[in-house]
């Protein structure tokens, strides 16, 4: 949807059509540089709404070539600095019938928040 923040009409957000369904919120963060700032800050939106943050997953399409261990220290700070549990990385998925072991992965984690 392109964030929390963006606007579905011309009064109202994402993170209000979110907040209408009470519903819990799984982050989608990009896993390339500035995510740190851009993740917290769309958490504490969320959470100055009332609504809780059930986790956050990086996402890495693979377009910006962001390495591993940039997309590990993302993580732990975003985890550290918002004591949010992150799930973990989900790549560019090319065939949805065998999505692949990593984000497996990351959808049990999802289940579990």
């Amino acid at each position: 949807a392109g964030g929390v923040l963006v606007p579905l009409t011309d009064k109202l957000l994402v993170i209000d059509a979110v907040k209408s369904l009470g519903l819990k919120v799984i982050l989608a963060a990009r896993g390339s540089l500035g995510t740190i700032n851009h993740t917290l800050l769309s958490i504490e939106a969320i959470q100055k709404r009332g609504l809780e943050v059930a986790g956050v997953v990086f996402l890495d399409p693979g377009e910006i070539q962001t390495s591993r261990e940039l997309l590990e220290e993302n993580m732990e700070a975003v985890k550290q600095f918002s004591g949010i549990t992150v799930a973990g990385v989900i790549g560019h998925i090319r065939d949805f019938s065998d999505p692949g072991r990593d984000y497996m992965s990351v959808l049990d984690t999802m289940f579990h928040f």
